[in-house]
């Protein structure tokens, strides 16, 4: 598969992707990596999905794509306003989005808002936005205001094979192969090695959360056929699978392995075929839809 990188200019900052390219006829999916990863995540799927044509995105401050300016920061409703303004920018009528993780919870919000430009919703690893009680609410404001006021430096790296190998141990680890690839393309050299493309302010807690109520709002109103993949050693939780009730249109399937199962090798073939199947499941109804009109 022949790929590309693409630049999306959204009201004067620049968003930066990777196209995977496939049959220009195809309908397109959208794909929204994790909080500190990139479009590199999507690296070994994008290929093994049918029919489709995918565009992974690197949300702002990682990978390839600008940082916000002074004074900006990374709520999860600003990536929301970005990738409604990349649909605007390709000029798609309606498109399929895939997210992973933060990406997950980021199309779950706008396909709940936007459900004209929507066409299925894929959630891997992702029940929507973190959210936070009223009465701590003061407790993660604080915490922002002190990240803000004493921000940690970056670390440098001697070479790119030692960054690899700290994200393969990172929060929510990786195998060697596939960290790799997220640093290849998220990380930049410097006079003294090599440092994280990433913006330092994506490490500041949130100022605010949405509620849990306020998150049913949003599951609620979601239209498009979703499907959601949770994995065995993932950060699912029964209070979190309780939202999927919320949802009016949605299969939900179990995967083995851990947090990123779009970047191990061993579950790649499954959840290709889950994600295959899904989409072959919806063409199959806007079939039978059109023979009975």
């Amino acid at each position: 598969m022949q790929t590309k990188e693409i630049r999306l200019d959204i009201g004067g900052r620049w968003l930066a992707g990777i196209d995977f390219g496939g049959d220009p006829a195809a309908e397109l999916v959208i794909a929204v990596h994790g909080w500190l990863d990139n479009a590199a995540s999507f690296q070994w799927l994008a290929p093994r999905l049918e029919n489709r044509r995918v565009l992974a995105l690197d949300l702002a401050g990682h990978g390839h794509s600008d940082w916000r300016g002074p004074g900006g920061g990374y709520a999860i409703w600003d990536y929301v306003l970005d990738l409604d303004a990349v649909l605007t920018a390709l000029n798609e009528e309606r498109v399929h989005l895939l997210g992973h993780s933060l990406g997950a919870a980021v199309v779950s919000l706008l396909a709940a808002v936007r459900p004209q430009r929507v066409a299925s919703l894929v959630m891997l690893e992702g029940l929507g936005p973190l959210t936070q009680t009223p009465e701590l609410s003061p407790d993660q404001l604080l915490k922002a205001l002190e990240w803000h006021s004493a921000p940690p430096q970056f670390r440098c790296y001697p070479d790119r094979e030692r960054m690899a190998r700290a994200r393969a141990r990172g929060r929510f680890p990786v195998a060697l192969e596939a960290a790799r690839l997220l640093v290849e393309r998220g990380s930049e050299a410097v006079d003294e090695g090599y440092v994280w493309r990433h913006d330092p302010r994506l490490l500041a807690p949130s100022a605010v959360r949405l509620s849990e109520a306020q998150v049913a709002a949003f599951l609620q109103r979601i239209q498009s056929p979703s499907l959601v993949c949770l994995t065995a050693d993932g950060i699912s939780t029964p209070s979190a699978r309780a939202r999927l009730e919320l949802m009016s249109d949605v299969t939900i399937v179990d995967l083995a392995g851990g947090h990123h199962p779009q970047l191990e090798p061993e579950r790649l073939d499954s959840l290709a075929v889950t994600l295959n199947d899904f989409y072959a499941e919806l063409k199959g109804q806007a079939v039978a839809e059109e023979v009975r009109v």
